[in-house]
């Protein structure tokens, strides 16, 4: 037969403070059942019995002790504010250290611009991921003010990518036309790509693409060179479409090269997702 021990309860509080405070220090875990002896056990021919051990499907509650009262805890958001600012410092802008052409040409004729523009891709990507900025939508639905709020994220980010548009003169180098270019395609990719948003990530991504096509409606007058307002054009064209679905164009799938596949037909590079960039 099965043993149980009872205990007494406290009564109920009614009072919410209360039972808030006190469901801060409760565990919930499962709890383990030691059945009867197997019935075929013979104690005389010297078989000992062997309880059969069983998880029930229930619960019990018992005041922590050792667990910590949050087992969950986001990353403040000054470090998040200072983890995108890094990203835009270091990542977004190419550093002088790997544009000096004697040793580029050295290596190769040509391909630096796409390189970069390869590496900066995985990590805009990497940064735009839906699951991660689903976290940031909660984390401001459950923490408020405290938390990194995705609208200052994605303002953060445009700022950062587009950061000549405040400058008196406006003049962008090919580098950064490739980072620019990167963001707005990514932006259209989220509205209208494959798995398009349907959360408050659609309003959201829709909002900075305005925002963006305002402030560079505003910086054109300001251009210092031919490429750069050409640049800027073709930006506000591909918001325009971007924005309107009767430019939606069908997302074409990458065409991997069958000298990249290994023998099982798998390309070892790209078989598994880069979550190298985490901002929390």
């Amino acid at each position: 037969m099965r043993s149980a021990t009872r205990t007494t309860r406290r009564e109920r509080s009614r009072n919410s403070a209360s039972i808030e405070k006190r469901m801060k220090n409760i565990v919930i875990e499962p709890v383990l059942v030691m059945s009867s002896a197997s019935p075929g056990a013979r104690p005389g021919r010297g078989i000992r019995p062997k309880p059969r051990v069983r998880k029930l499907l229930a619960t019990s509650q018992r005041v922590a002790s050792t667990v910590p009262r949050v087992r969950f805890v986001t990353v403040q958001k000054e470090r998040q504010a200072a983890a995108v600012k890094f990203l835009n410092e270091n990542a977004f802008k190419v550093p002088a250290f790997a544009l000096h052409a004697d040793v580029l040409r050295r290596i190769e004729p040509s391909g630096v611009l796409e390189r970069l523009k390869i590496s900066q891709q995985r990590i805009l990507t990497t940064v735009l991921n839906p699951a991660r900025f689903s976290r940031l939508v909660e984390q401001e639905a459950i923490d408020g003010v405290a938390a990194y709020k995705p609208t200052d994220f994605l303002g953060d980010l445009r700022k950062g990518i587009w950061s000549e548009l405040a400058a008196p003169q406006v003049k962008i180098d090919a580098y950064r036309r490739n980072t620019q270019r990167l963001f707005v395609d990514a932006m259209a990719d989220r509205l209208n790509g494959r798995l398009p948003a349907t959360d408050d990530a659609r309003a959201f991504f829709r909002g900075e693409l305005r925002t963006l096509s305002a402030s560079i409606r505003e910086a054109l007058p300001k251009t210092a060179d031919r490429a750069t307002r050409l640049h800027l054009e073709d930006a506000q064209d591909q918001i325009a479409k971007a924005l309107d679905p009767k430019f939606i164009r069908p997302v074409a799938r990458p065409v991997v090269p069958l000298s990249t596949l290994d023998s099982d037909g798998i390309d070892p590079e790209n078989c598994f997702p880069d979550y190298a960039i985490r901002l929390d």
